[in-house]
């Protein structure tokens, strides 16, 4: 069994849906260390890049996103390690690039989830 189809039948054996994207995105950090894969993340202007690697080091997932954990989570949906639907569902959290673009207007490179919140919020209410 290959790494990602290994990592993916623990998260689907052992996820709770009552834990949320923080709960299924450690239990798949977890099995993916486990398996010898591992994830890495780093700054960007506009947000963080996250790539998760197989045990030979090669990427295969990659998310970007305001901070490492939703860029992680969106990483390890690319590499397809959480199960459908819930993987589906998880996107809705991740924000989209316009809406990065526009955080970083707002709050530059210090932006956090909290100003990150906030902006996406007035971002929201403006667009009703």
């Amino acid at each position: 069994m290959d790494l990602q189809a290994e990592v993916l039948c623990q998260v689907e054996q052992e996820h709770h849906p009552n834990e949320g994207a923080c709960g299924i995105c450690h239990l798949t950090l977890m099995k993916l260390s486990e398996a010898c894969g591992k994830a890495i993340s780093y700054e960007v202007p506009r947000g963080t890049v996250a790539q998760v690697l197989d045990c030979q080091g090669e990427i295969i997932g990659q998310g970007t996103d305001l901070v490492w954990a939703p860029s992680l989570l969106a990483a390890q949906i690319d590499a397809g390690l959480i199960p459908k639907p819930t993987s589906q569902n998880l996107k809705k959290l991740l924000i989209d690039p316009k809406d990065r673009q526009r955080v970083a207007e707002m709050f530059g490179y210090g932006r956090c989830v909290t100003p990150a919140s906030k902006a996406i919020s007035i971002l929201w209410q403006g667009e009703e």
